[in-house]
């Protein structure tokens, strides 16, 4: 079992799934070569977000400190990136 900082070692399969599918989906626009083009892959947003609900809903521990400040700084520079 691939462990993360917050886990306990005793998360459900359901949980483990919904952590590895993200990391897929996250790394899909590193998949290939050249440019991504999110427009016309537009469902990754959502589909983390569907992940992360499941997430939500099965944890056992509250996330490291870390992954707040961390939140925050993406949320910021998403922020930034929509004014732009």
């Amino acid at each position: 079992m691939i462990c993360w900082q917050n886990c306990t070692g005793d998360e459900s399969q359901v949980m483990l799934d919904a952590h590895a599918e993200a990391g897929y989906v996250v790394g899909t626009p590193f998949s290939t070569p050249g440019l991504y083009d999110f427009a016309k892959h537009g469902v990754l947003t959502k589909r983390v977000t569907n992940l992360g609900a499941i997430m939500l809903r099965h944890r056992l521990t509250a996330p490291p400190d870390e992954a707040y400040s961390l939140h925050r700084w993406c949320s910021y520079f998403d922020t930034c990136m929509q004014k732009a």
